[in-house]
């Protein structure tokens, strides 16, 4: 609220500041409440990345340590056989 607003507030009487008082107490707890959920809600996303992050790096890891091998023991095919004569069509 701007000084002149306030001030035509004032200048109509106790009552009418009383009210915009209240008014403007009741939309600053409706406020608060939202930013405490919002702040809530944040730190949980900000939990729920930090979780997938250890999953999605400890996944690669893993993924590192993998032989080539197909888990029926044979070997993998290198991509190139397939762009090749051998497998399909050539690039």
């Amino acid at each position: 609220m701007e000084r002149a607003e306030a001030e035509a507030v004032s200048e109509q009487g106790p009552e009418t500041v009383v009210a915009v008082l209240r008014e403007l107490s009741a939309q600053n707890a409706l406020l608060r409440r939202q930013v405490a959920e919002l702040s809530e809600r944040l730190a949980k996303q900000d939990e729920r990345i930090a979780e997938l992050e250890r999953r999605l790096k400890r996944n690669l890891c893993l993924d590192k340590g993998r032989s080539a091998a197909h888990p029926d023991g044979h070997a993998a095919l290198p991509l190139s056989w397939f762009r090749s004569s051998h497998g399909g069509e050539s690039r």
